[in-house]
């Protein structure tokens, strides 16, 4: 079986995909990327993302949430080939925040440029943050389960002291 190469932007224009690995390297090829940077940007390693590409295996459903985050890919047409291949992710129209929307955009323009040193920071920062974010999450919730198990103790407490 001969292995899928990673398409150049300049043959998308001829290229007719008819499977999820073709529309995976279109992808890659439409945001003019190398499959190391696209791989890095999706979360997956390069030797997962030859699978895709090669239809050995199936997308996840992080791939392809993380693919629609980043570049707005219709998964339905990334997994069937109907519909349009991209949708239009208005912040408003997601409600969300247009400061958000607008880090967002900024961010992804980063992710997708030829600079590995913003790339690099961009990403561990990202990580740090959603690390921090995580970690306030899981303390806010601990700290509720310590306060139902002081409430606990005290209707236990008083329990046994209006016992004769």
């Amino acid at each position: 079986m001969s292995r899928k190469k990673i398409l150049k932007k300049e043959q998308i224009k001829y290229f007719v995909p008819t499977s999820v690995g073709d529309r995976i390297n279109y992808i890659i090829a439409k945001q003019n990327l190398t499959s190391t940077a696209f791989s890095k940007l999706a979360g997956v390693s390069t030797g997962n993302l030859n699978s895709l590409i090669n239809d050995d295996n199936k997308p996840s459903a992080k791939f392809l949430a993380r693919i629609l985050e980043l570049f707005n890919v219709n998964i339905n047409w990334l997994l069937t080939g109907n519909g349009s291949k991209y949708i239009k992710l208005d912040g408003h129209e997601r409600g969300e925040d247009p400061e958000i929307a607008d880090l967002l955009e900024r961010a992804r323009r980063v992710l997708t440029s030829d600079n590995p040193v913003a790339f690099d920071t961009l990403e561990r920062n990202i990580r740090y943050f959603d690390y921090a974010v995580t970690t306030e999450e899981k303390l806010r919730k601990a700290e509720n389960q310590v306060k139902k198990l002081a409430h606990d103790i005290q209707v236990v407490q008083a329990s046994l002291k209006a016992q004769p």
